[in-house]
């Protein structure tokens, strides 16, 4: 696993700051989908608003040996390359709150 961009710990910084959420809070980052092209359309429309949720198969969280998000875990939504919007482009809607177990899985809202 390669190290995390310094984009995301400076947007999760900022996020903390504005939203007062305790600094001991934890995220995940993380892209969308297997190939570069998909990634980086999918992090564009979160970034415009147009892309409000998402959902992932039991089984990669399985394969990847990575625990299921919980209600309250946040994600920072990355471009391909790992890197968070740039500062101009920052948006809360690259920040993911889970919000909800239901018996189908987990529901997720950009905040």
């Amino acid at each position: 696993m390669k190290p995390e961009h310094e984009s995301v710990r400076a947007m999760w910084r900022d996020f903390l700051r504005k939203k007062g959420v305790p600094s001991e809070k934890g995220y995940a980052s993380w892209h969308f989908e297997l190939t570069e092209e998909s990634a980086n359309k999918l992090a564009y429309l979160v970034k415009n608003g147009q892309k409000k949720a998402t959902a992932a198969a039991l089984w990669s969280f399985e394969q990847n040996n990575e625990p299921l998000p919980q209600v309250g875990d946040y994600s920072v939504i990355t471009d391909w390359h790992g890197i968070a919007p740039s500062k101009r482009q920052r948006s809360k809607s690259f920040l993911f709150a889970t919000l909800q177990r239901n018996t189908l899985g987990l529901k997720e809202k950009a905040i």
